[in-house]
């Protein structure tokens, strides 16, 4: 069952930089599979993305289809957040001491990003060597991923 998506609005001033590289979300852990999008298949990425509107500033975790990622995306890039929603989650367990546990938070996704200007560099300084977007096989905390069914 697909959580509450409750649209998050931002005014037409706030400004987001992308604080973290991509990397994919992974929907069993154990196993190395990648979470997919429920209605068009997509794989899911996060990112620490630092928001900044009306004085206030917040680092959240974002999620976007692939197909939303711009292909030139870097820590550092600002960009538009198309589409923000917030889903409240909770989740209740017992641990194996039989206590009663309650996890809960916000997922926060967006339907794509749009880049607004690329990550600046320093005057003298090389250019990245790295984009935000890695293949999955490149970063060792995912190597072995596998797709949902």
């Amino acid at each position: 069952m697909p959580m509450p998506r409750i649209p998050y609005r931002l005014s037409p001033a706030a400004m987001a930089v992308i604080g973290t590289a991509a990397s994919p979300r992974l929907s069993d852990p154990k196993n190395g599979v990648i979470a997919t999008d429920w209605e068009t298949g997509a794989e899911i990425w996060q990112m620490t993305v630092m928001v900044i509107d009306e004085g206030r500033a917040d680092s959240m975790l974002i999620q976007v289809p692939e197909t939303g990622l711009p292909k030139d995306l870097t820590v550092g890039s600002t960009v538009r957040l198309t589409n923000l929603v917030a889903s409240p989650w909770a989740n209740a367990s017992v641990d194996k001491r039989g206590q009663a546990r309650l996890s809960e938070g916000v997922t926060y996704r967006a339907e794509s990003l749009e880049l607004l200007a690329a990550a600046p560099i320093p005057s003298g300084a090389p250019a990245p060597a790295v984009a935000v977007k890695a293949a999955p096989a490149a970063t060792p905390e995912v190597s072995g991923v596998k797709k949902a069914a």
